[in-house]
């Protein structure tokens, strides 16, 4: 049965400019961390976590909360979570909400935030704590399947066999689904959903493979350290909380998956399980007609 690996590398500031928990975490790390957070990730995306991360870069009470942060995981966006996170369920709406583009239509200038930021961080330390111990930054870029369907469209073209999908790091399992959702790229359109769909900008001269019709697709294994259940109020309120409040777009894609997910068949597997052994079953049982291709987002 022939297999195929693709590794999505967007992550352009992967690594060193990223700390994570578990790194050796002293107070000059973390506040370079939040640094760089603020110049690369932030500056152009969030007016609201640019100015938040700049000033946490030089509190030192609130660096040494972020000393809690999980094994692994990037420290600002565990802190930036937690925080939107408990403004979900109802925490401190009386003020800090009040910067929140996702939670009022017009929020207040967010050069003005910190000092009521860094009172709600303070005021909910524990909870903050647990938060940041125990949850895991699992995003569900749903527009990054825009420069997967040509990629799979152009593999399935070349070896003309149903795929089956497996994707490492599925999270909720959004990507998996990406043969049904609808893409425009400058102007052409492919897909039929009428609900919503994917705006993309092609730039340059080589244009990327669009095809006339969606390859077909007959099964899904979404693997990670922890499957989100959109089902799940617990998981579904975290997912929600990793969407930056600055990007309403964002928002509404995953209320219009939310749908999908529940129509469309998909297989989840835990990392805690026998992963291997699974997919060596898998693979014996599995028909020879079809190519299995992995992708893993980085």
């Amino acid at each position: 049965m022939p297999l195929m690996f693709i590794a999505n590398l967007e992550r352009k500031y992967a690594g060193k400019s990223t700390l994570k928990g578990g790194d050796t975490m002293d107070l000059a790390r973390l506040s370079q961390s939040f640094q760089v957070f603020a110049e690369r990730e932030c500056r152009h995306s969030s007016q609201l976590y640019y100015h938040l991360a700049k000033q946490i870069s030089r509190d030192d009470r609130l660096l040494e909360l972020c000393k809690q942060t999980r094994s692994g995981q990037p420290v600002p966006n565990m802190l930036f979570g937690a925080v939107h996170y408990l403004l979900l369920k109802g925490k401190g709406k009386q003020q800090l909400h009040n910067y929140y583009a996702s939670m009022t239509e017009n929020p207040v200038d967010a050069v003005e935030a910190y000092p009521v930021f860094r009172a709600f961080c303070l005021q909910n330390e524990q909870e903050m704590t647990h938060l940041l111990q125990t949850k895991l930054v699992q995003t569900n870029e749903v527009r990054r399947c825009a420069y997967l369907l040509p990629v799979f469209s152009y593999i399935y073209e070349k070896i003309n066999k149903p795929l089956a999908l497996v994707e490492i790091g599925t999270s909720a399992g959004f990507q998996l689904l990406w043969d049904t959702y609808r893409y425009v790229y400058n102007g052409s359109t492919i897909g039929d959903d009428k609900d919503g769909y994917i705006i993309s900008e092609v730039k340059g001269e080589q244009q990327p493979y669009i095809p006339k019709e969606m390859p077909s697709v007959n099964c899904r294994y979404g693997l990670d350290l922890h499957i989100n259940d959109v089902m799940n109020a617990e998981d579904y309120l975290w997912l929600q909380a990793l969407i930056w409040p600055d990007m309403k777009t964002a928002a509404c894609y995953s209320r219009w998956l939310l749908i999908k997910w529940i129509d469309i068949k998909m297989n989840f597997i835990s990392w805690k399980e026998m992963v291997y052994n699974y997919f060596h079953k898998l693979w014996i049982k599995s028909p020879k007609m079809r190519l299995f291709v992995c992708f893993i987002h980085m």
